[in-house]
């Protein structure tokens, strides 16, 4: 539950009943990431009533926060009260990544699907029903929702990955344009299975690095930073990479043109 003004809404993140085990309730670290551009925002502290990860809370407030506020004329440092947690949660090193198989999701699967080094290498592919598919005309979302699954559970099968489809009302309850806050509730998504991932690559959405932008970031899409709060959302056990970030869209286009699976799940 998050209650907000003294109204308590009911947040659910739900997925399929072999990966239960691996959810993260011991601690608050998925809702704080989750909800952070809200609170900066609309100017809300945060008090979270789970632990959270120590070394997580240090790199947000420390890094994340003040680069995102310093030259805002919107946005405001929340204070975030909690009980720390000094040791970052346990998982089993599983390598994934978030599966729309368009050009930067495949362009993820194509250089990592077979990398040499076993903890690069990609175990999972994850759909996560937390706004991309849309949150006004529901119907339609749940329609590309069910299709983009049935599309992955192909390539998956073609390649020997393992599929994880995971859903959450998040962005029903704390409705934000998605281009603003789609790092955000990704990495609550990861950070809600944490105990499963031990490396994820969170796609680029075309921008290369140069790109690289903090000012006013709330009229900013977040993909802008994300090498920034993607760093600030590693820690010693969970390594999330901006993947992709040195390349254009065009360039990561013509990197998979010889992939295989490309002309058949584009």
């Amino acid at each position: 539950e998050v209650a907000v003004n003294g109204l308590v809404k009911g947040v659910w993140f739900e997925g399929d009943d072999e990966y239960g085990k691996y959810l993260c309730h011991e601690r608050g670290d998925a809702y704080l990431i989750g909800l952070l551009w809200i609170a900066m925002v609309n100017h809300y502290d945060i008090k979270c009533e789970a632990p959270v990860t120590g070394e997580l809370l240090y790199q947000i407030e420390t890094y994340l926060i003040p680069a995102l506020t310093k030259s805002s004329k919107v946005m405001r440092a929340p204070h975030i009260a909690c009980e720390v947690a000094e040791d970052p949660v346990p998982n089993i090193g599983a390598v994934g990544t978030g599966i729309s198989c368009g050009i930067d999701s495949l362009h993820v699967v194509k250089n990592h699907a077979r990398h040499p080094r076993k903890n690069l290498r990609l175990t999972h592919l994850a759909i996560y029903n937390v706004g991309a598919f849309g949150c006004f005309d529901l119907n339609k979302a749940d329609r590309q929702f069910r299709w983009q699954i049935e599309n992955s559970r192909r390539l998956c099968d073609e390649l020997g990955l393992k599929l994880i489809v995971a859903n959450s009302n998040l962005k029903q309850e704390f409705f934000t344009d998605n281009r603003f806050t789609h790092t955000y509730s990704n990495m609550f998504a990861v950070y809600m299975l944490q105990k499963l991932w031990g490396t994820y690559y969170y796609a680029s959405s075309g921008l290369v690095m140069s790109f690289f932008d903090v000012a006013e970031a709330e009229h900013l899409d977040s993909s802008h930073y994300d090498l920034l709060s993607l760093a600030c959302y590693s820690t010693r056990v969970l390594r999330v990479y901006s993947e992709g970030a040195s390349k254009s869209r065009c360039e990561k286009t013509k990197d998979i043109i010889d992939f295989p699976q490309t002309r058949k799940y584009l």
